[in-house]
């Protein structure tokens, strides 16, 4: 299932895609922790004890039940605010065309700016 996250403001962060069972965790008022990637390279990395001193730093996510009349919604909150920032953001069913059209946009440009440059490259050969 698909979900705003939110500050306690009421401030939009980022759209995360939950698994129907974690989701009924949060209807019953559990928290749960979303882990947030962070990128390494490989220079970063001299041997296992680099790795082992990384930490790992989780969102906690806590859902809140709103009931307008007889619809009731689930309403996702973290104080995490900034970490929640780095979570891997989903999309919106309304919003995927649009984004996809642009993905395609881009990947056209970016293969004529690669041709272009290999055929001026091959021009001052």
């Amino acid at each position: 299932m698909q979900a705003v996250l939110y500050t306690h403001q009421l401030e939009p962060i980022t759209v995360l895609t939950i698994k129907p069972w974690l989701w009924r965790r949060l209807e019953m008022g559990d928290a749960i922790q979303i882990m947030v990637p962070f990128e390494v390279s490989w220079d970063q990395l001299h041997t296992l004890e680099d790795m082992a001193e990384m930490t790992t730093t989780v969102v906690v996510v806590r859902g809140e039940l709103i009931q307008r009349g007889r619809h009731r919604t689930l309403m996702l909150f973290t104080d995490q605010e900034e970490h929640a920032l780095k979570l891997q953001a989903d999309f919106l069913p309304g919003q995927r065309r649009e984004v996809q059209g642009r993905e395609r946009k881009a990947r056209r440009a970016g293969f004529a700016d690669g041709f272009l440059t290999a055929l001026d490259a091959l021009g001052k050969a």
